[in-house]
């Protein structure tokens, strides 16, 4: 009976005191602040998976991007490299310019850029049939002094013979444009260039005389001409 009355004086006290009211409000203002922090981290989840969605978009759209320029490099046509316009002299005092010169036909440029190139050069000249190919045994001459330019080319033109002649060129400029087209190496090597009708380059060769590297220049004619 103590007890109960005395639960009985205490339930009074807070309710006068407004203690109640006051529990009431607290649980609100608790309620409404694990709102506001459920909210926020909903948001926060939100944001944190559009992120993860964007770079994965990004990720895929570089990928397609990646992939799209590898189809077009494969797809694109590899355009093939062109004999650089040389001014010659041939041997006979003839001014031409090739490839325009060539007629628009295959032609074989047989190049030396040096002194020492001549021994191979010269050996190539002899030994591809004339009926082969158009050849133009040419010297390059750049480099030597304007005063003795004469006297190198009447040194050549002894040792050609004089059907030969009109083919042989002889160039005073454009030394680093053919050494490009010729993909230079070794200076004292014969180079080779055989050009398509249209002046563009269908082959390659440095070096010494032989008759597999004859036999492939053939191949690579027969091509052209199918």
């Amino acid at each position: 009976m103590l007890v109960h009355l005395h639960l009985h004086v205490v339930f009074r006290y807070y309710r006068s005191s407004g203690a109640v009211m006051s529990f009431r409000r607290y649980n609100q203002v608790r309620l409404r602040e694990n709102g506001q922090r459920q909210q926020k981290t909903e948001r926060n989840s939100e944001t944190k998976s559009h992120t993860m969605l964007s770079n994965t978009s990004m990720r895929r759209f570089r990928i397609w991007l990646t992939a799209v320029a590898l189809v077009l490099t494969v797809a694109a046509p590899v355009q093939a490299a062109q004999f650089p316009t040389l001014e010659c002299e041939t041997l006979t005092g003839q001014h031409l310019t090739m490839p325009a010169a060539a007629r628009g036909n295959p032609a074989l440029f047989i190049v030396g850029f040096s002194k020492a190139s001549s021994e191979q050069t010269g050996y190539w000249s002899k030994h591809i049939p004339k009926d082969l190919v158009p050849t133009y045994p040419i010297a390059v001459l750049e480099d030597a002094p304007r005063l003795v330019r004469r006297m190198v080319v009447h040194g050549i033109k002894t040792g050609v013979p004089k059907p030969n002649q009109d083919h042989f060129l002889v160039i005073y400029d454009n030394e680093k444009e053919l050494k490009a087209a010729a993909e230079f190496q070794a200076p004292d090597d014969a180079y080779l260039i055989l050009i398509a009708p249209d002046g563009s380059i269908l082959w390659r060769f440095h070096g010494a005389f032989t008759h597999t590297v004859l036999k492939d220049l053939r191949d690579h004619l027969q091509g052209v001409r199918q």
